[in-house]
């Protein structure tokens, strides 16, 4: 026998050229892993692989263009800041933020609220009490700092961590209502101040901002 008697000694290359290679287990790799082509990462980077705190995603209404009056003493909807988003993770929250200009007349008292649907978000309201009427966020301008209360344009702001408990596959479309007075008829100017004289008087923008937030505690704590 030739190896009677001799020590084997196996020898493995320092390096392995492959041109293609399928791994179907799990590898380690103890050194620098170099890609020098395309690589792709089959699901590790999918919305439901996101890193606590991670934001999955954005849905924004800007509005530069609209212009409107609001009388009702009832809460109506702005629809030019109609929001329409679909969870892509089953378990998320939707952080919603609302920016929105105007101005009103005489002593109005104007209240946003939040709807889903046709449904109002009631846990982003203030539960007043009689006779006050609760809100999300609102506005009023005192007469009496002088000049015409319809020049003073206002924008305001609020945001609101909602657990939308939907499911991946339905979109969700978030509103916002606004009402002037309860009682009686005064005006909201949307995106505008309400008297307009001359070049000098304002327009203004408003927003929804809808992010998608996957355990969101950590980023609820910044808030």
């Amino acid at each position: 026998m030739a190896y009677i008697g001799n020590q084997i000694t196996t020898t493995f290359p320092s390096s392995i050229s492959v041109d293609d290679a399928t791994i179907s287990g799990n590898t380690t790799i103890g050194g620098t892993l170099g890609v020098t082509g395309a690589t792709t990462l089959s699901n590790k980077l999918a919305d439901t692989n996101m890193s606590t705190g991670s934001i999955v995603q954005i849905v924004q209404t800007y509005d530069n263009t609209n212009e409107a009056t609001y009388t009702a003493t009832a809460f109506s909807n702005i629809t030019h800041l109609d929001t329409t988003i679909t969870p892509q993770v089953s378990g998320s929250k939707f952080l919603i933020e609302c920016t929105i200009s105007g101005a009103h007349n005489d002593d109005a008292y104007v209240a946003f609220k939040l709807f889903k649907g046709s449904s109002e978000v009631t846990g982003a309201t203030h539960t007043a009490g009689s006779p006050g009427t609760g809100c999300m966020f609102g506005f009023t301008v005192d007469r009496g700092a002088g000049g015409q209360v319809g020049h003073h344009l206002q924008t305001v702001s609020s945001r609101f961590l909602y657990t939308h408990g939907g499911d991946t596959s339905t979109a969700q479309t978030y509103k916002i209502y606004v009402s002037p007075m309860r009682t009686t008829t005064r005006s909201f100017f949307y995106n505008r101040v309400g008297i307009y004289n001359d070049a000098n008087q304002l327009s203004g923008t408003s927003s929804m901002t809808i992010y998608e937030i996957v355990a969101w505690q950590i980023l609820h704590n910044l808030y």
